[in-house]
C-alpha cells in the first residue's frame, strides 16, 4: 500500500517533491504538485512529514521554504493545502505564515 501511495505522487505530471537528508538518513519530505487554478497556477501540498525524533528542529520550515522558493521562481499564485485542524502540523503552517482561508470550505462524502 505504501508503494502505491508514493507512486501516485511521483506519477503526477507536475509533481514537486523535497526531501530532508541528514547523514544519509531520510528525516523528512514534502510532496506537492502544481495545480491549475483561477487566474494563475498554484502549488498544492499533499503531504509533509518529519520523523518524530527530528520534529521541532526547523526541518518542516526548511521544506516549506523550498516550496516557497519554487512558487516565487515560477511566479505562481501561492501555496494551498488541506490538513486536519487537530493535527500538530497546523502549528507548523501557522508559524510559516499560512492562514485559515474562510472563503474556502473543504467538503467530503463518505461512501
Amino acid at each position: 500500500m505504501a508503494i502505491r501511495y508514493l507512486q501516485n505522487f511521483f506519477e503526477h505530471k507536475k509533481f514537486i517533491g523535497y526531501v530532508a537528508i541528514d547523514e544519509d538518513f531520510l528525516v523528512g519530505a514534502l510532496f506537492a504538485h502544481e495545480k491549475i487554478w483561477w487566474y494563475n497556477d498554484e502549488v498544492f501540498i499533499e503531504e509533509i512529514f518529519v520523523i518524530p525524533n527530528r520534529q521541532s528542529q526547523g526541518i518542516g520550515t526548511k521544506l516549506l521554504g523550498e516550496v516557497q522558493k519554487y512558487v516565487q521562481h515560477k511566479r505562481l499564485a501561492g501555496i494551498t493545502l488541506a490538513t486536519n485542524k487537530y493535527a500538530p502540523v497546523l502549528r507548523l503552517y501557522e508559524k510559516n505564515g499560512f492562514i485559515i482561508c474562510e472563503h474556502v470550505q473543504f467538503m467530503g462524502k463518505e461512501m
